[in-house]
């Protein structure tokens, strides 16, 4: 199903409750820009998916939901301020101010965290190996990336992980969430410094492990030019 018509299908069931949305949605994708974000995903996935691939669908699925999802809370935003800023004043208008509080209302339902959980998770988490190599420098070693994670894993890593590892026969390393880590990394905590955004930025551009990443961190920091 091509992209577009996911992306369609998607809108129409999130934009239910926002009057105009859907129609101004549709209005959009017929530009460049929302189906050059949609595309922004590794061929790799989309290849995987047609080989029936569940793993990869979900990612895309969750990718393309992401994308809807900040659209409608631009729009929200956008639509909640622009009578301040044409006006002046706020009318005194009773149909006019429940309209401008309902708008409201949705611009701060439409939380970042569940968008950026979205892209976050909008691909193929990496494992314990992959972690250690391709954040090798970034706070720690990779050895001592390796020691911290098989001694104790801090709070602040526990919520990047993906899946948890298994002992025995058939053991499997824990997989983790590279955007996660990434942004964990870059905030500033009250045990130690932050690690500089363009130390994170060349690892996620250079690190094999972190390649497949790069163009969702790129979009993270895009959406947060506070980071630098």
């Amino acid at each position: 199903m091509e992209l577009k018509h996911r992306l369609t299908l998607l809108a129409r069931d999130r934009l239910a409750n926002l009057p105009g949305a859907l129609e101004r949605f549709e209005v959009d994708l017929a530009g460049p820009r929302l189906l050059a974000e949609a595309g922004a995903l590794p061929e790799v996935y989309r290849q995987a998916e047609l080989t029936g691939n569940t793993k990869a669908t979900a990612a895309i699925q969750a990718h393309l939901t992401a994308v809807v999802d900040r659209w409608a809370k631009a729009q929200a935003l956008a639509v909640a301020v622009q009578p301040l800023a044409s006006v002046g004043a706020p009318s005194t208008c009773p149909e006019t101010a429940a309209k401008r509080a309902q708008l409201s209302q949705q611009a701060a339902c439409a939380s970042p965290s569940h968008a950026e959980a979205s892209q976050e998770e909008a691909g193929i988490p990496i494992t314990t190996e992959q972690l250690c190599d391709g954040f090798d420098g970034l706070k720690w070693t990779s050895l001592q990336w390796r020691t911290t994670i098989n001694k104790r894993v801090p709070d602040w890593l526990v919520a990047c992980k993906a899946t948890k590892g298994t002992g025995g026969a058939s053991p499997k390393q824990a997989t983790w969430w590279p955007i996660k880590v990434a942004r964990a990394l870059a905030a500033k905590r009250p045990r130690g410094p932050a690690t500089p955004v363009q130390e994170i930025d060349r690892a996620f551009r250079t690190r094999p492990t972190l390649k497949t990443w790069t163009k969702a961190w790129v979009s993270y920091r895009e959406d947060h030019p506070e980071l630098g």
